[in-house]
């Protein structure tokens, strides 16, 4: 499918939004755009960094002329700091980490009629059904240590992948051992490693 190009007024009144606390479904609808573009704005990633910096550095200079239009002066020094400090955690940015899980040979037939007692390879929706639950369950464990962003599933027609998106609170080893305390999925081997933002993005534009 065709990529269509953003205008900048659509990339700001998105980032608006997602500042507002829209959530991801409602924004896909809203906007009618990809997981992968919503993504892309939260996280400035490429062209939409420059789109939004500018945009927040105009937003920044009205709020100075307003400042300066209600007459606010350096006499208070106490004052001063309190915006300066509001202002510096306004600018603070979450780190995020990426994550890649494959769950070795989970889609094959042998296995999955053992969890499903399936009687047909055609039955497809146990098996969605089952993997969304799974996901859930998984995003609730790792969210005791920290944020989770997103859990993406794909496959390679043998194993199931996870692409996970974590706050820093969350490290390599808390998502080892949600793996393995969830009985879904501590019946396969699982490869848990971690990526950097560029790949993910470049994963994340391939199969949305």
């Amino acid at each position: 499918m065709a990529s269509i190009k953003l205008s900048n007024e659509t990339i700001i009144a998105i980032y608006k939004d997602i500042e507002a606390g829209l959530t991801l479904d409602d924004l896909i609808e809203k906007y009618g755009v990809s997981r992968s573009t919503i993504y892309r704005i939260k996280n400035k990633v490429g062209r939409y960094q420059k789109i939004i910096d500018e945009y927040n550095e105009e937003d920044n200079e009205e709020d100075l002329t307003l400042l300066e239009d209600e007459n606010f002066d350096n006499e208070d020094e106490d004052e001063d700091e309190y915006f300066d400090e509001e202002d510096s955690e306004k600018d603070e940015v979450m780190v995020l980490n990426y994550y890649k899980v494959k769950i070795k040979k989970f889609f094959k037939i042998k296995k999955l009629k053992t969890i499903y007692n399936l009687e047909t390879e055609e039955d497809v929706r146990k098996i969605e059904d089952y993997i969304n639950d799974s996901i859930l369950d998984l995003k609730r464990e790792l969210e005791k240590d920290g944020f989770v962003d997103m859990i993406i599933p794909t496959t390679n027609k043998k194993d199931l992948i996870l692409y996970i998106v974590t706050d820093n609170d969350i490290k390599l080893n808390d998502i080892k051992l949600a793996l393995d305390k969830q009985s879904e999925f501590s019946k396969f081997k699982c490869k848990t490693k971690e990526i950097d933002a560029d790949k993910f993005d470049k994963i994340m534009i391939d199969i949305t």
